[in-house]
């Protein structure tokens, strides 16, 4: 409903499951627009530079961007979508979309060190995996 509120277009023969696929359910035209976001849902940096709490995180996250893992722009992202999802902001029904904390743990980099070695053996994930975790 929100990315249709906002001018966006969500065809009806398309729905999303659960398990957040995107699943075209009944015939369509050739040519049809199955799906179209617009730009004011987008969540981007530009976004937190024109909120004020956005504005607020990504100074606080560029003031240690040195010591930070991830990209600064990528931590400030996700640290304002933290955010909107308690206070139920502006894009509170794009942050109700999300999984909650348990929909991660389908990770593999939070499975236990057995099931990376049975699922992910001789797969160049398995040492993307391990490397993330240390």
């Amino acid at each position: 409903a929100w990315v249709r509120e906002s001018g966006g277009v969500v065809n009806d023969a398309a729905t999303f499951g659960a398990d957040r696929e995107f699943r075209v359910v009944d015939d369509v035209a050739a040519g049809s627009v199955l799906f179209r976001v617009p730009a004011a849902c987008l969540v981007t940096e530009a976004t937190l530079r024109r909120e004020p709490a956005g504005l607020a995180v990504l100074r606080a996250v560029e003031a240690v961007s040195s010591s930070l893992y991830f990209p600064a722009g990528d931590v400030a992202l996700a640290m304002f979508l933290a955010i909107e999802r308690r206070r139920r902001g502006a894009f509170g029904a794009f942050t109700d979309t999300l999984p909650d904390a348990e929909g991660f743990d389908a990770l593999p980099r939070r499975w236990p060190e057995a099931d990376l070695d049975a699922l992910l053996r001789g797969s160049p994930l398995l040492a993307l995996v391990r490397r993330d975790r240390d």
